[in-house]
This record gives structure tokens, C-alpha cells and sequence, in this order.
């Protein structure tokens, strides 16, 4: 149970039920808490965090697969709260579109604003459901090693202050 606790801290869990069997499942995975932590520290997991990172390292899909379904899910979030207010409040889909704070509001880190800017920003937004969702992972995983590819040519910083500048997430 120390060997949980250590993981369970590292990676700032909960110390509930369904965690601590997550990370016991881990455990027996890879042997050890060293071991566990080395997996953790690939770089197909780089982008997860806590139990998203504990659920990918324990399921056999690729962390591209569970980044590229989360961000297809963010798209299609953002689009169903922008339908929806626009239909409340009468207003135009893409004047509410425009005027929100993406990066606030649903709370994406930069490589995942980065994948939405490069598919192209909030048009390709606005047209997601119209996208076969097969075709949409795809993409998006082309973007991801688009992103980690140009991460690692560029310092992290130019990539930051290239993707502000050039945001159209960002108004």
C-alpha cells in the first residue's frame, strides 16, 4: 500500500477507491513504483494527466488515440454550449463563437489549442459534427505529431508565443 501511496501523490490522485485500484493494477503491470513512474515519464503519456495517465498507461490504446478522442470531445463540447446559448438567447452561432474564451472557458492546454488552431481554429470548430468521427481522430492525430514534431525542432517558448500571436482560438 506504500507503493500506491507514493504513485497516488506523484501523480496527485484521489485517494478513493477507484484510484487506488487503478494504481494497484499499475503496480502489478510493471512490478514496481519505479517502473510505473519510468512508463509514465514516455512520451506518448507526456500530455496526459493524472488519471487520464493512469488509464492510458494501463489500457492498450496509444495516448495519441486517448488525447486525439478528448480533443474531438472538447470540439464537439464547445460546439454543443455555443449551439445551445445561441438557441437560448437568440444570437448568431458564430458572433457567440467568436466572442468566447475558449482557452478559459473549457480550460485546454496549449498543445491541444495548438491541434485546433492548425485544423483550423474555430471554423472547423463550427463544423465538427459534420465530420465522420473516424476522419476527425485522424486528423487529429496527424496535428498532434505535427505539434510534438515542431516541439521538438522549435524551444517551447517560440512555439507559445508563435501559437498566441497566431491563435485564432485566442481573441
Amino acid at each position: 500500500m506504500k507503493e500506491a501511496q507514493i504513485i497516488i501523490e506523484e501523480y496527485g490522485l484521489n485517494t478513493d477507491e477507484k484510484s487506488v485500484e487503478f494504481v494497484l493494477e499499475l503496480l502489478d503491470k510493471y512490478g514496481t513504483v519505479r517502473n510505473v513512474l519510468i512508463e509514465g515519464l514516455k512520451p506518448e503519456y507526456k500530455y496526459l494527466k493524472k488519471l487520464s495517465k493512469i488509464l492510458a498507461m494501463l489500457d492498450g490504446k496509444s495516448s495519441y488515440d486517448l488525447e486525439a478522442e478528448e480533443i474531438s470531445t472538447l470540439m464537439h463540447s464547445i460546439n454543443f454550449v455555443v449551439a445551445n446559448d445561441s438557441e437560448e438567447k437568440g444570437e448568431d452561432y458564430l458572433l457567440l463563437l467568436n466572442t468566447l474564451d475558449i482557452r478559459k472557458t473549457f480550460n485546454l492546454s496549449q498543445m491541444q489549442i495548438w491541434v485546433m488552431n492548425y485544423l483550423g481554429g474555430r471554423e472547423f470548430i463550427s463544423e465538427v459534427n459534420l465530420q465522420d468521427a473516424n476522419e476527425l481522430i485522424k486528423k487529429i492525430i496527424r496535428a498532434m505529431e505535427k505539434y510534438e514534431y515542431t516541439s521538438d525542432m522549435l524551444p517551447s517558448t517560440v512555439i507559445e508565443n508563435k501559437a498566441i500571436k497566431d491563435m485564432k482560438l485566442i481573441k
